[in-house]
């Protein structure tokens, strides 16, 4: 009886989580006999009608704003540790070689497969937060130095994966220096910021190491 209550009570928790929901509403409103969305042209995304676009617009354009809010918020001192760096790794590196080498398995369009390469680096956004908020509160802080250590560690590395598949048919020697040159006036004046940053925050918020 234990088993199946935990079995039940899981099976309520998936099915009542607001992505599940979401996704079924979204499935019926797109089968109801009525116009609800606007003729798209090719490739444009389709929209609902008005008024209910701006009232989505309007519900949803701070989305980004507080979820980088709540990301910082959840920070009491950034914590270079274990966890964090793992979960990092796992996202910007090996997810990115995880996805070219699916890509190569489907597609034998070398481009397709570089950009599989390129997608699979992007870092994580403050959607594991908010999860992490909801079912396991205590693990906030360890998400939230993940994903902005995965912001950290993904920029440069998609600034210099995306400006050599571009230049793959150009001289790679005269790609590097220029790549080596950007990144390093743009790692000075991060490096100075930084600097400023720990002077004069350091101290009011405890960083740690």
């Amino acid at each position: 009886e234990g088993v199946l209550q935990l079995i039940g009570n899981i099976a309520l928790g998936v099915a009542l989580n607001p992505v599940i929901i979401m996704t079924l509403v979204g499935l019926a409103v797109k089968a109801l006999p009525w116009p609800i969305f606007e003729d798209a042209d090719d490739g444009a995304p389709i929209e609902f009608v008005h008024p209910i676009s701006d009232w989505l617009n309007l519900v949803t354009s701070p989305f980004a704003m507080c979820a980088l809010f709540l990301t910082g918020t959840s920070l009491k001192s950034l914590r270079l540790a274990l966890v964090p760096g793992l979960l990092v790794m796992m996202k910007v590196v090996v997810c990115a070689y995880a996805t070219y080498f699916f890509a190569g398995s489907f597609t034998p369009v070398k481009s397709l497969q570089n950009f599989s390469f390129l997608y699979g680096m992007i870092p994580s956004s403050s959607a594991p937060l908010i999860f992490a908020e909801s079912f396991a509160p205590h693990t906030s802080e360890t998400i939230a130095s993940a994903i902005l250590l995965g912001l950290m560690v993904a920029g440069p590395l998609m600034y210099g994966t995306a400006v050599f598949l571009q230049s793959a048919d150009m001289n790679m020697t005269d790609v590097l220096i220029s790549v080596h040159f950007q990144t390093s006036c743009v790692g000075l004046i991060c490096s100075l910021l930084l600097l400023l940053m720990v002077l004069v925050l350091g101290p009011r918020v405890g960083c740690e190491s």
